[in-house]
């Protein structure tokens, strides 16, 4: 058995992580124009990263200021789009502070990064995208589903409370139907409960 074997590749990351940091940096110091897209999609160097949570990366691509923090792959996603569907905090908390990413720019569907993460029950960016991003809360997406629908049929109560608290309107209606009457129809009865108050 090799000594490597003995490493777990976990210990192996860690330990060469700040080495593939240090060379990213001369090379973002070495490059003279625009970080252009790569690979298919459309997705940018920053969306990669954003996508797989490499927080450390996505600082660095941003303080480069090189990189488009808007950009969009080609289902209109950005990277603060699928760091907050996939529940990347620090890199969420990264696009809206160090980038002032547009905190409510949707996909090609309509959705916005706030109802992603609403969609997926991430209460921490939820509150972060409403209280630091100043997301506008009653954004639908292309079929009329707000957030707030969303959360309550399917009885995400958290994600409820945190969208009522940051303003969302309870009455806007998808197809006719209420978010409290969704939770109903469901059977969710803490979101019943909370949106009834």
């Amino acid at each position: 058995m090799c000594s490597d074997d003995l490493i777990s590749p976990a210990l192996r990351h860690h330990a060469v992580l700040p080495s593939l940091l240090y060379v990213l940096s001369l090379s973002l110091s070495s490059v003279s124009s625009s970080i252009q897209p790569q690979g298919g999609g459309g997705r940018t160097a920053l969306w990669k990263a954003a996508a797989y949570g490499h927080a450390e990366v996505v600082k660095l691509l941003i303080a480069d200021g090189k990189a488009d923090v808007d950009k969009a792959q080609n289902t209109g996603s950005t990277p603060l789009y699928i760091a907050a569907g996939r529940g990347h905090t620090e890199v969420v908390k990264l696009l809206i502070t160090d980038g002032e990413a547009a905190v409510d720019k949707a996909d090609n569907n309509g959705c916005t990064p706030l109802w992603k993460a609403a969609n997926k029950g991430f209460t921490e960016i939820v509150k972060l995208l409403i209280t630091d991003g100043k997301a506008a809360v009653d954004t639908a997406r292309n079929d009329g589903c707000t957030p707030l629908y969303m959360a309550a049929d399917t009885g995400k109560t958290d994600v409820v409370r945190l969208l009522v608290k940051g303003g969302a309107d309870v009455n806007i209606a998808r197809q006719g139907w209420t978010p409290l009457m969704a939770a109903k129809e469901e059977g969710h009865q803490a979101v019943v409960a909370l949106l009834e108050q």
